[in-house]
């Protein structure tokens, strides 16, 4: 009887140490770091914002990368009002510099305080211009 018992308990803590172990080490071997596709929706409501209006070909991702939770979308929008457009949009974005070239938006006066539970800590946002009079905006929202 002591056999078997020892036997029980043997199998079980191997099992307990063994299975965590192989389940990350899985995980591990499974993730090739690539960026995966998700929905917008999630990206827009981890920035704390929502699409812009007259937005189009939008692409979102995530960077997949284990404990650290980040995002990136871009899409194309006409160039007028976009600064007015794209803060409505992202009400927790400041404009930064503006060139002839493009906008750039930032929110690190938020990056070490607080932030809305369950949102980025950091948002980033650049639009580009090109010739045809639209932009080519890209959001980056992550947790640094």
């Amino acid at each position: 009887m002591r056999r078997r018992f020892r036997w029980l308990i043997g199998t079980t803590a191997t099992a307990a140490v063994v299975a965590p172990l192989a389940y990350v080490g899985y995980g591990l071997y499974s993730w090739d770091g690539r960026p995966v596709g998700v929905d917008c929706s999630k990206v827009m409501a981890f920035a704390g914002g929502s699409m812009p209006v007259q937005a189009t070909g939008a692409r979102c991702t995530s960077d997949n990368v284990p404990q650290e939770e980040g995002y990136t979308a871009e899409f194309r929008m006409p160039r007028e009002d976009l600064a007015a457009r794209l803060t409505a949009a992202f009400p927790r974005v400041r404009q930064g510099t503006g060139s002839a070239t493009g906008l750039s938006f930032g929110n690190t006066h938020e990056a070490n305080g607080p932030h809305p539970d369950g949102q980025a800590a950091e948002l980033r946002l650049e639009a580009g211009y090109d010739s045809e009079g639209a932009a080519l905006v890209r959001l980056r929202a992550f947790n640094s």
